[in-house]
């Protein structure tokens, strides 16, 4: 409903379909990044670091990287302005790498999902218009 009031959503029926689409993709690698994340909040310890890097961060880079790569713009459904798609999916970014202080994950597995996003140039400067 925010979406929609704030401009963030679309009345065009493909932008709506690919914005949905990928918060629909979101929700499906929810668990994948919670893997990691959530045993440190419920027992003091992270998941597996290279199972979260090749099950979430892997598929996540990939699918954005591609959409963006087909368009060419700075926004993942080719949008001049965020979308609800984009917050979505920099949700993760924004809660496990160095752009949060406060985040759980290790310095270098941070470097290593990083390492990750640099090799993706579509992808690293999404997240650099995202900061």
């Amino acid at each position: 409903m925010f979406g929609i009031r704030l401009g963030y959503y679309s009345e065009d029926p493909e932008l709506a379909y690919q914005i949905d689409s990928l918060c629909d993709f979101a929700e499906d690698l929810t668990p994948k990044f919670e893997a990691y994340v959530l045993p440190f909040l419920l027992q003091g310890k992270l998941g597996n670091a290279r199972t979260w890097q090749t099950d979430f961060w892997d598929r996540h880079i990939e699918v954005i990287e591609e959409r963006l790569f087909q368009h060419g713009k700075k926004f993942i459904v080719g949008t001049e302005r965020p979308t609800i798609a984009d917050f979505k999916m920099f949700a993760p970014v924004s809660l496990a790498l160095k752009v949060n202080s406060a985040s759980v994950v290790p310095t270098d597995i941070q470097e290593q999902v990083m390492s990750k996003i640099q090799a993706n140039p579509y992808y690293f400067r999404w997240v650099d218009c995202m900061t």
